[in-house]
């Protein structure tokens, strides 16, 4: 629905308080915005001043944007702090939002201040800026304007829309795409052509675009209409379930009374009829049992009746009603899921092969032509900064319902709050021209803007933040008693909230928890589960793509970190199902043994071992030793890989040790070692790299970006495109600062496709703290492993890394697929080079870092 800018957000601020400035010159302005009007957060686009005495401050804002929802509560803690409004109005959702009931129940549990652990959920994006608020401060009146319905008709059909537009969206760029080989390849003759390829590649690019059109043309309403249904049955039961869950509890009571009510009653009617009574049957006892059966239910069905009334429903029909709704809506929800899998396995197909068709053809133009094409070697990022740039959102028409309603609302709760004289709309920034425009018929003063950070680009862990927080709560610690819905409206969310936060108070990283380098794990989490908290000092951590195993993340609210909420069940069994007869997954963690001994156990798919039984022999799977064995470690990763690998300088050394690889012969009899944070995405990256052909043998592609004059051998801009197959696929070694510099040449080379299905050695020359961002953000660019050193090394030894990668490609031997033999490969030429060099030491240290990414699809990354 929001369209991004390109326009930079300096000239925009700029320009923004400029006009800002212009239109309070001209009249005189709202008095009671004024202030709001100079703050940073918020970039100011029209006022109307009428004189009148109420206020509308009309903020648009990024629902998605973590950075945009920070700023929102920074921008109204400043506007309660100058008591310059009264109510915060908020877009999908209708009626009264009352935190005050939450924060009444944690101050019951919690017995230190919990401002840290919201804002830990504020920074993480598990909350709204407007609920951070009310969550952390007094007297803040929150009051939804949606009209539900409006918004469900809305979504429903913005979805079959996307969809729909989706398709023809990259239909388009890819004939863009073909229009500029084309031209780039002009100036080929036919014999050049031929032998570089070009006319063989284009015919392909031609036909898979033609693919694409009849999977448009034969699936493409199905799929929309399949995204619509989904859609709506999503909103439908959002609404039905908010609206019934108060009266839930009530009804499980009657329920639960009924059964043995019933049972009594027909017992009582069979003797009533003349049946003999069962032997030791005292009439006395069964009269008062029933009699006491009777009253619970009436009891029960008295407090449900009250439950239902004060819910708005007429009689117990209403209710039966609406929970056959929400039966009907989840079946539909469940057909159209099962549409949109089966139509999205065949679109993902196409897609992906569209991709590779492109790069196919751009790398055939650059042979012919002896160079790279510029327009083609930044295609794809131009096309994500053109869709940006498009402020014209083709959605804005149809919001027009929508704002007519939250108009009418927001004008109705003025009127029925006359104390409320000031108050702050927030709404998505989609909706800013079409709410101004009505908004100009009241009689109300009004200064309408956005968040400044809502036409950013976000981050693929914000887009993943957001999902998880328009998803209804799962209950974890608590037991039983959607979009832009906000979470104050979810009462499995306010039961869960309060039973984590009373968890929580007995976890401290600092505390007696079962260390593991600088995390603690606190088992016991949940009686009979195998719930456990991970406290960690790294809260950056915490913005990784996590598998499902992590149930729910954010900050202590004793201050001393940040956890996870682990399940190892949900690990172990995902594991188990991942596990192949080539890729053993196991989960490690640290544990009490039945000694209550501390120790580091891992589940491998058929039974537990400890570490040291771990290390000692190689697991095996089947009739075999698998080629891999990937572990998902909760906890500090890099303490439990310096534990896996130590006891190198042992005779023989452990097989998980990089020195043991040094002795074996280059085929290799030992399994390689990988770490990850999710065991799908690595699957499904390991299965990529297996399609692909091995690495080529050919001189480092090395990069060496911000390491002084000179130093930047080449540009990342002229790499050749690797498509799934692998063609141009080599080891590329990229040393550099963590700079602003280092960072936005990487991202440039990534949003072009440039890093897609690569391998790459990241050397860093940084802290190791600061290496999983880098690392994320390669991945997250489509590169299928990224390799690191665990330690800080210097450029220096990067350097010398590299000249050993250039002597493996020259000492020849079995071919190479993945990174990590590689990488094995040089280490153990240094090794025997100069096993004394200071400079090899802290990458002995290194194991292999396997988050691997199924092109276009998932992602993952490896961690040493």
């Amino acid at each position: 629905m929001m369209k991004l800018t390109r326009v930079s957000f300096p000239r925009r601020a700029v320009l923004a308080a400029l006009f800002a400035a212009v239109c309070f010159a001209q009249t005189g302005g709202s008095t009671s915005w004024g202030s709001a009007a100079k703050s940073p957060d918020f970039l100011p686009e029209s006022t109307i001043d009428k004189g009148a005495p109420r206020s509308i401050l009309l903020i648009g804002e990024n629902h998605a944007s973590v950075k945009t929802q920070t700023q929102l509560a920074e921008f109204l803690e400043r506007l309660y702090r100058e008591h310059a409004v009264d109510a915060v109005l908020v877009e999908g959702s209708n009626g009264k939002i009352d935190a005050s009931n939450l924060r009444d129940s944690l101050a019951k549990v919690a017995t230190k201040d919990t401002a840290g652990f919201w804002k830990g959920q504020l920074d993480l994006g598990q909350i709204a800026g407007y609920e951070y608020v009310a969550l952390t401060r007094d007297g803040v009146r929150i009051w939804g304007v949606e009209d539900m319905e409006a918004k469900r008709k809305y979504t429903s059909d913005a979805a079959k829309r996307g969809a729909q537009t989706g398709l023809q969206d990259q239909i388009d760029m890819h004939q863009r795409a073909l229009a500029l080989a084309s031209e780039a390849s002009a100036p080929l003759d036919s014999g050049m052509r031929q032998r570089a390829g070009v006319d063989t590649a284009v015919n392909a690019y031609k036909s898979a675009i033609q693919r694409l059109k009849a999977f448009q043309q034969a699936d493409g309403v199905r799929y929309a209409d399949a995204e619509g249904v989904y859609a709506d049955g999503i909103e439908r039961v959002t609404a039905l379930y908010s609206k019934v869950r108060p009266i839930l509890p009530t009804y499980d009571q009657v329920a639960k009374a009924a059964g043995p009510y019933n049972r009594l009653l027909e017992r009582a009617k069979k003797i009533a009829a003349g049946e003999p009574a069962p032997a030791g049957t005292d009439p006395a006892k069964l009269l008062a049992d029933f009699k006491a059966a009777k009253s619970r239910v009436e009891a029960a069905t008295a407090d449900f009746d009250a439950a239902l009334h004060k819910a708005g429903y007429a009689d117990e029909g209403a209710v039966l009603a609406d929970l056959q709704q929400i039966r009907d809506a989840q079946d539909k929800i469940t057909s159209s899921e099962e549409s949109i899998k089966t139509l999205a396995v065949d679109l993902g197909k196409i897609e992906s092969d569209l991709t590779n068709r492109f790069f196919v053809v751009a790398n055939a133009v650059r042979g012919g032509l002896g160079k790279p094409a510029p327009a083609l070697q930044g295609f794809l990022r131009d096309e994500r900064q053109r869709d940006r740039a498009n402020g014209n959102d083709p959605e804005k028409p149809y919001l027009n319902e929508r704002d007519k309603f939250m108009v009418a609302n927001t004008l109705a709760y003025l009127d029925g709050n006359p104390g409320a004289k000031r108050v702050a709309l927030i709404i998505g920034y989609a909706h800013l021209e079409g709410m101004t425009k009505r908004l100009r018929q009241a009689n109300v003063n009004i200064l309408a803007g956005k968040i400044a950070a809502s036409e950013e680009e976000t981050e693929a862990w914000e887009n993943r933040a957001w999902e998880r927080r328009s998803r209804p709560a799962a209950q974890i610690f608590s037991h039983p008693s959607r979009k832009e819905l906000s979470r104050l409206l979810d009462e499995t969310y306010k039961q869960e909230v309060a039973a984590l936060v009373s968890r929580l108070e007995t976890v401290s990283v600092n505390g007696d928890g079962l260390a593991l380098g600088k995390t603690k794990t606190f088992e016991g989490a949940v009686a009979g589960s195998r719930k456990v908290i991970v406290a960690t000092p790294d809260s950056a951590s915490l913005r990784a793509d996590w598998g499902d195993q992590v149930l729910g993340l954010g900050t202590l609210p004793d201050g001393s970190g940040s956890y996870l909420i682990v399940d190892r069940s949900v690990a172990h069994e995902e594991a188990k199902a991942l596990s192949s007869r080539g890729t053993m997954f196991a989960t490690a963690y640290r544990t009490k043994g039945a000694n209550g001994k501390v120790v580091t156990n891992l589940d491998l798919p058929d039974g537990t071992v400890g570490l040291a039984a771990f290390k000692a022999r190689a697991p095996r799977q089947g009739k075999g030793t698998p080629k891999r064995v990937v572990i998902a470690a909760e906890g500090d990763a890099n303490a439990l890989n310096t534990a896996v690998g130590s006891g190198g300088s042992g005779e023989p050394p452990a097989w998980t040790a990089r020195l043991a690889g040094f002795a074996e012969p280059p085929e290799g009899r030992r399994p390689s070692l990988f770490f990850t944070k999710n065991m799908r995405r690595a699957n499904e990256r390991l299965a990529a790299m297996d399609k692909q052909d091995p690495l080529k043998i050919g001189q480092i592609a090395s990069f060496e970006i911000g390491l002084g004059p000179g130093t930047e051998h080449n540009t990342m801009d002229d790499l050749w495109f690797t498509p799934d197959a692998g063609d141009h696929a080599r080891a590329y070694l990229i040393a550099g600062d963590n700079t602003a510099e280092f960072r936005q040449k990487l991202k440039e080379a990534a949003d072009a496709g440039l890093l897609r299905n690569k391998q790459i050695a990241l050397a860093t020359c940084f802290d190791a703290n600061e290496t999983d961002a880098i690392r994320d953000m390669l991945l997250e660019g489509g590169a299928l492993m990224v390799w690191t050193p665990q330690n800080r090394i210097s450029p220096e030894a990067a350097r010398k890394l590299r000249s050993f990668m250039e002597k493996v490609d020259e000492a020849g031997g079995e071919p190479v697929r993945g990174l990590d033999e590689y990488m094995d490969r040089a280490l153990g030429l240094w090794y025997k080079d100069s096993k004394d060099d200071p400079d090899l030491k802290p990458l002995l240290n290194s194991t292999n870092t396997a988050e691997e990414r199924a092109p276009d699809t998932l992602e993952a990354g490896a961690d040493t």
